[in-house]
């Protein structure tokens, strides 16, 4: 059988505990790079804890070794390329998080630094297309980083290690000015956004009051309260300084207070379809209460509390019905309709 997996503890292990391709077999008993490997992933768990790595290092190793553990539950070569397998996108997938046990195992000091830049370049993500922020050399950059920072590097070629560090502090550079820029662009649309967002949730509060009224038919827009509220969340302002952010960004790369990430665009079309949808339930109930209501539009005088609510739920614009619909109109709505 092919065995991508075994042959990567392979190029690792030494000779004498290492398995070639044509000795695994289907019904091989578990191989000795395997054996092996476990006791690596145990070593380097223990190493792990030992070494004074950041809070985000050590949860993006922890991960790792993690479902490396879990793999080494199997007993042959077959159940660990099928467990493999399912644990990863591919290989190469596989051999990043091996390469994470194997420096801490054999140079956890050494692996220290690489491990601190992979996790930070890890959690960069850069968004292709929602932030208004030019990103594509950025995403190249990470790219880049990404491919070369190895954590083989640690105990294979550790003096590569300063020559990468460069290039991720380049990177780092690049990230945290593209990440401030985008922070500020977000804060100045949640500010912007707050008066709409305001008017919206009035609205909906409307809405949900005709709801109430079965005589005007089944409940609209009942999607639209969370749908406001993962807005709003999403465009909370941020009160943290620009100094304040760019220190944070050095050593994580996310805000503290608000945990933006490149990834979290402006959701200006989303807001747009919650303002359309919420606005045309509000329209459908005003064409059910103006008809409801069609018959007693002679009963009351101009300037009457009767009268008002008529004109509103005939008017061609949700606004005035908005603005009227309080618990006691919608007492006398409710009792309007139970007359007719």
């Amino acid at each position: 059988m092919s065995s991508a997996y075994l042959d990567i503890l392979s190029e690792y292990l030494n000779s004498e505990t290492a398995v070639p391709r044509s000795a695994v077999a289907e019904d091989s008993a578990r191989p000795d790079a395997l054996i092996e490997f476990c006791h690596v992933v145990q070593r380097s768990r223990s190493a792990l804890s030992e070494q004074n790595f950041s809070a985000q290092a050590a949860e993006f190793t922890q991960s790792a070794l993690r479902r490396l553990t879990t793999l080494c539950a199997s007993y042959d070569g077959a159940g660990f390329e099928q467990a493999a397998a399912q644990a990863y996108a591919g290989p190469e997938a596989f051999r990043r998080e091996a390469e994470r046990a194997f420096a801490l195992d054999r140079e956890p000091e050494g692996a220290h630094s690489v491990v601190e830049m992979a996790a930070y370049v890890d959690r960069a993500e850069v968004a292709e297309s929602q932030s208004r922020v030019p990103l594509h050399e950025l995403r190249i950059d990470r790219r880049l980083v990404l491919e070369r920072l190895s954590a083989a590097l640690a105990f294979r070629a550790p003096h590569q290690i300063e020559e990468m560090a460069g290039n991720f502090r380049v990177f780092q550079r690049r990230f945290v000015d593209a990440y401030v820029a985008h922070h500020l662009e977000v804060q100045a649309d949640a500010n912007a956004a707050l008066p709409e967002l305001h008017q919206d949730g009035v609205a909906l509060e409307a809405l949900a009051k005709l709801n109430s009224l079965k005589r005007l038919g089944p409940p609209l827009g009942v999607d639209l309260r969370a749908r406001l509220d993962a807005i709003e969340n999403r465009l909370k302002p941020c009160a943290v300084e620009e100094a304040a952010l760019r220190a944070r960004l050095n050593e994580a790369p996310q805000c503290a207070s608000c945990g933006l990430t490149l990834n979290d665009g402006v959701p200006e079309s989303e807001r747009a379809a919650i303002h359309a949808d919420l606005h045309a339930a509000l329209q459908q109930k005003q064409r059910g209460l103006a008809t409801a209501m069609a018959a007693r539009s002679a009963a009351g005088t101009d300037g009457t509390p009767l009268q008002r609510f008529l004109d509103a739920a005939q008017a061609a614009d949700v606004g005035p019905l908005v603005d009227v619909m309080s618990e006691s109109a919608l007492w006398l709505i409710e009792s309007i309709l139970d007359d007719n």
